[in-house]
């Protein structure tokens, strides 16, 4: 990727006399501002700010804790309920099973029943998976199950979580020139020149066609794996655990996990070359915590974590993607996957959480968010998805916290459960999550396994960390790279990426000269605005084309929502001098503007 800043800004009195289109679908329609009242005219010079790319350093290790269950079988919360429970009074709990021992829900509820009935009598079971079970108990039902020792722990009931799509995408999904693939993602970010260049795949066992617990293995906590597909067949599921169904054998009833595994390691032998996964030589170890419905609960999160660190060794886990959102959990639940996740990050498992969908508004990401040690992925629209730019659903913290990284997440098109060797196609941070699993295990590849990733970045939104972009996006290529010390070889994707930041009072027009230098029906010229002030501005991005008068002719292209986010991507036909401007319709405030395409001042 081309780097350069930019730093121009005019500032006057406009007239508009109609929109253009836009990428933003929730365009809504404003009076023409009285943009004679706009502010004095303000020039600035152009600079360039040199490599925006900068390093993340993690290192994986360290001590083991304790979970909670192995001092305490019931938890803080539910017993801040005991503690006033009356005798003859019953409060509804959760009741997960050990499963590690020979039992589960329905034969556990049948000892109940027959060894167990003077003290259970006719209390009533409800099932949640083959570990956990719902029922309604007073304080010596709850001790007496304390006591068993085919209990593990006893809690509020958890919130039913249920895997979310977005709620908002760009307009272009129905442009044909869009590209839905996995190997739009793997050559935007240069993980597919990474392997060309450097032999890396995620095979270290020498067989590219076999996989064992050699290769880099990456734990897929989902809805399944569906390994009769041919891009995850052939043993590449080295290891399984169902913790809804206990079926012995790989399988996915929903066909999210599928999709997730496949932009991990899809071999894409159902359309060659084109639907190849980021690492196809790592093997996969399937780990079910969600039902057919998408529906799942922190609880089996947690075991789901739990049993990947304690069989790590045995299969080779060094990845753990969690492309699942967590909401409305109490903070003891928390607790206990930031337990858990902190546990695999010291020994030396790398752990991968999407953001969430909820975005473009700020301060709704996913709670695992909290937990100390999570890779945190947001989601951005890849050049052959008319990026780059962050998605407008990418889920957004607030102040210091938001997304660690970016990796694409829009039209991704991936291996179908139950279809053999067909592909579907889906966005959301669910399916950027993976590519960052798929592109650490190709890091873990290059160096060795060593258990430091050190990640390049390529900065977008407001200069260093900030809740949208985070640190920004991803730069697989270097990121490979550095990892395995190699000292020729360059990726570029052929993108110029100019940035600019600026504040503004209400009725303030800002605009910038952007020249574009090169057109084909392929190339997208993505222009992208963020109010970065957390608060209701609401700032518009207009862009005329060369030779138009901004003063006298209407805009061509437009987005004027009211999200702290606008889009602006097309395929420019004309090569030349476009102006863009950024209109303050309410609100004074800060914005960051991020121009990608093959463009320069």
């Amino acid at each position: 990727m081309k780097r350069k800043g930019l730093s121009i800004l005019l500032t006057f009195a406009l007239v508009f006399f109609m929109f253009g289109s836009t990428v933003n679908a929730d365009n809504v329609k404003k009076p023409l501002p009285d943009f004679t009242k706009a502010s004095t005219v303000e020039k600035k010079s152009v600079s360039t700010t040199g490599e925006n790319e900068k390093s993340i350093e993690l290192k994986l290790e360290g001590p083991v804790k304790s979970m909670a269950w192995e001092t305490q079988k019931i938890y803080p919360d539910l017993q801040k309920h005991l503690d006033s429970l009356k005798p003859d009074e019953t409060i509804k709990v959760d009741v997960c099973l050990d499963y590690n021992s020979d039992v589960t829900v329905d034969t556990f509820v049948n000892k109940i029943v027959s060894q167990e009935k003077g003290t259970f009598g006719n209390t009533k079971i409800e099932k949640r998976t083959a570990f956990h079970f719902l029922t309604d108990v007073n304080k010596q039902q709850i001790d007496a199950l304390s006591k068993m020792k085919e209990v593990k722990y006893i809690k509020l009931p958890a919130v039913k979580q249920q895997i979310s799509t977005p709620k908002k995408t760009n307009g272009l999904l129905s442009d044909s020139g869009i590209i839905p693939m996995i190997n739009a993602s793997t050559e935007m970010t240069g993980a597919k020149k990474a392997r060309q260049d450097y032999g890396v795949t995620g095979n270290r066992d020498g067989n590219e066609t076999s996989y064992s617990s050699n290769d880099v293995v990456v734990a897929i906590i989902d809805t399944g794996i569906d390994n009769t597909h041919v891009d995850l067949d052939g043993g590449k599921v080295i290891g399984w655990r169902d913790f809804v169904n206990n079926n012995a054998t790989p399988y996915d009833d929903n066909g999210h996990g599928t999709m997730v595994s496949s932009i991990v390691a899809g071999t894409g032998e159902g359309d060659p070359g084109i639907e190849v996964g980021f690492a196809p030589g790592a093997a996969l170890v399937g780990i079910k915590v969600a039902d057919s419905t998408g529906g799942w609960t922190i609880d089996d999160l947690v075991d789901g974590i739990d049993w990947a660190v304690a069989n790590r060794t045995t299969l080779g886990i060094r990845v753990i993607n969690i492309s699942l959102g967590a909401y409305g959990n109490s903070s003891s639940e928390i607790d206990a996957v930031n337990t858990a996740i902190t546990n695999a990050n010291n020994v030396g498992i790398a752990v991968v959480v999407a953001a969430g969908n909820d975005g473009p508004e700020y301060d709704n990401m996913s709670q695992l968010v909290s937990c100390d040690d999570p890779i945190v992925v947001g989601s951005m629209a890849d050049p052959y998805e008319g990026g780059w730019y962050p998605s407008l659903f990418s889920s957004r913290g607030t102040g210091t916290t938001g997304p660690l990284i970016m990796a694409p997440g829009e039209n991704i098109r991936a291996a179908e459960a139950n279809s053999t060797n067909e592909y579907v196609t889906e966005s959301g941070t669910s399916f950027s999550t993976p590519a960052i699993s798929g592109i650490i295990a190709l890091m873990m590849d290059a160096s060795n396994g060593s258990s430091t990733l050190n990640f390049y970045i390529e900065d977008f939104g407001k200069s260093g960390f900030d809740p949208v972009c985070g640190n920004g996006e991803v730069l697989a290529y270097d990121s490979i790279k550095a990892a395995g010390g190699y000292s020729s070889g360059s990726f570029n994707d052929y993108r110029d990426h100019i940035r600019a930041s600026d504040t503004m009072q209400q009725g303030d027009i800002h605009a910038y000269d952007i020249n574009v230098y090169a057109t084909s029906s392929n190339l997208y010229w993505a222009t992208t605005l963020i109010m970065t002030d957390e608060d209701s501005d609401d700032f518009d991005l207009y862009i005329w084309n060369p030779g138009s008068d901004p003063s006298v002719d209407p805009p061509d292209y437009s987005s004027t929502s009211v999200d702290p986010q606008e889009v602006i991507s097309f395929k420019p036909t004309t090569t030349g001098v476009y102006t863009v401007a950024v209109h303050a319709f309410s609100g004074n405030g800060n914005y960051a503007l991020d121009f990608s395409g093959q463009i320069r001042p």
